[in-house]
């Protein structure tokens, strides 16, 4: 087994905090580090896991065995570590006895797609709609809005892409931030973002929240943006 270190935390009143650590748990004289650190029962204790190798679900019910034949039954663990989305399911999956998760690093940066492929394709030139038309890459042309459905609980149902300005059921999604090489919108603040995207992935229908074998989510192309299109290509081949 991999080297792991445990820090348990223990807070005696609200400004003080003592911190023991032990390791490699399944060695001999540690069956109980609680009783030799001398901790006792009532404190607030918090379980820190650090592990860069092994088995995280295995660690955490060592622990957690541990942590009870010491009489800490209401310890709770928090482990971290290199925690994804993916390895978060994992351990959900495994019923690991882990009460808390520390995501930082998969959190704050791009690991799984480091760069962003983009490409510029033009949609209108002076006034007048324009479309590609390469085969596996063919766009629909001239300025767009997309509009969201909800039902009646409030849950994404569909969205629809139209022709700007043409009538529609739905939220309108695409906005103006930016004319002229300036900022035209006003910039949320921290707390009105995290609200936003707390009402977002409310909205979000229970089979789009797996992060594998998730249904299509149904996208309209609406008649008035086919009728355009089909403009576009007779007035490309007369």
């Amino acid at each position: 087994m991999g080297l792991v270190i445990l820090g348990l935390f223990i807070q005696t009143d609200e400004k003080s905090h003592r911190m023991y650590r032990f390791k490699n748990f399944e060695g001999s004289g540690h069956d109980n580090p609680c009783n030799e650190g001398g901790l006792s029962i009532g404190q607030t204790h918090f379980v820190l896991e650090e592990a860069d190798s092994g088995d995280l679900a295995d660690h955490a019910r060592k622990v957690r065995l541990i942590l009870d034949r010491g009489g800490l039954n209401n310890t709770t663990i928090f482990a971290s570590g290199n925690i994804d989305e993916y390895k978060l399911e994992e351990l959900m999956a495994q019923q690991a006895p882990i009460d808390c998760f520390g995501i930082g690093t998969r959190m704050d940066t791009s690991a799984d797609a480091p760069y962003l492929d983009c490409a510029y394709k033009l949609q209108e030139y002076a006034g007048i709609a324009r479309r590609k038309r390469s085969e596996g890459k063919a766009t629909w042309p001239g300025r767009k809005q997309v509009y969201r459905n909800y039902n009646d609980n409030g849950i994404m149902s569909g969205d629809t892409v139209t022709v700007e300005n043409a009538p529609c059921a739905g939220q309108p999604l695409l906005q103006l931030v930016m004319q002229g090489g300036k900022t035209v919108a006003t910039q949320p603040t921290l707390i009105e973002a995290r609200e936003n995207a707390r009402r977002q992935l409310k909205g979000l229908p229970v089979s789009l929240r797996q992060l594998s074998n998730t249904p299509e989510y149904p996208v309209i192309i609406s008649a008035e943006l086919q009728a355009l299109a089909k403009i576009v290509d007779e007035r490309n081949t007369s």
